[in-house]
């Protein structure tokens, strides 16, 4: 089967799909806005991809959409219809888009393919040992290396880094959502929050402008906390997978 892929923006996991890609020798493009390769928040109001679709094969978007494009398969996991929304933990290579890429392609994961398919699902669930064939601390380790090396700086300083973020979060103050304590930033918070949030079990709320837009968001709750933030929230555009442990909205 000839399959070509366009792809979203770029994250740990996406990186890894383009190199899985790029070996077994499947033509691939990212989707575009304005011509330039779309962010996080644009990827499913892609109108591009970069280059030309070949003919005679099957198109397959990843982590994104492209208007006036139809895809023949799907390999996502953030919005409800999507193959791998709403898995458990358990289950997180179905689940992840890397697992989907991989099982499309009938290949088996590696052991590293596996920590980037878990962290990318469920962070906080692979951190509490709830994936199997992930070590938390190899998770760990291959968290701080990939971030540092992202950031272009020391795994020892992005170890500080995240032992930082770990104390603020510990001392941030608390608001309630069904029932449930959750950290509360309503401004600037460090970086390695998230990081600290999925290490510490510790979930967190936020607010903040992204792109010109005020946004709010959760991270690392339990099911029901997120089920109920998304329906008290009171923002627009909400998304969010509570089997996940996440979802945000924009004012």
């Amino acid at each position: 089967m000839k399959y070509f892929f366009i792809l979203g923006a770029r994250d740990p996991e996406m990186l890894e799909i383009m190199r899985v890609l790029s070996v077994r020798g499947h033509p691939f493009a990212l989707a575009t806005v304005r011509g330039r390769p779309v962010h996080s928040s644009e990827a499913y109001a892609a109108t591009g991809v970069q280059g030309l679709i070949p003919k005679g094969h099957r198109i397959v978007f990843v982590e994104c959409a492209v208007m006036g494009l139809l895809p023949d398969e799907v390999c996502d996991h953030h919005n409800e219809g999507d193959p791998g929304y709403g898995l458990p933990p358990e289950r997180y290579m179905e689940g992840s888009s890397l697992g989907q890429v991989l099982a499309l392609l009938g290949m088996e994961p590696t052991p590293e393919q596996r920590i980037i398919a878990a962290a990318d699902h469920c962070l906080r669930y692979a951190y509490a040992g709830q994936c199997p064939g992930v070590d938390p601390t190899a998770l760990a380790d291959w968290r701080e290396r990939s971030r540092a090396e992202a950031r272009g700086i020391t795994v020892e300083e992005m170890r500080g880094l995240i032992e930082a973020a770990m104390q603020t979060l510990r001392e941030a103050p608390r608001i309630r959502i069904a029932g449930e304590e959750v950290a509360w930033f309503p401004g600037t918070m460090p970086e390695e929050i998230p990081e600290a949030s999925a290490r510490l079990g510790i979930p967190f709320c936020y607010a903040r402008r992204e792109n010109g837009r005020g946004k709010s968001g959760i991270m690392s709750a339990a099911p029901h906390v997120i089920r109920a933030w998304m329906r008290e929230c009171g923002l627009t555009d909400v998304y969010g997978d509570p089997a996940r442990g996440f979802a945000g909205g924009y004012l």
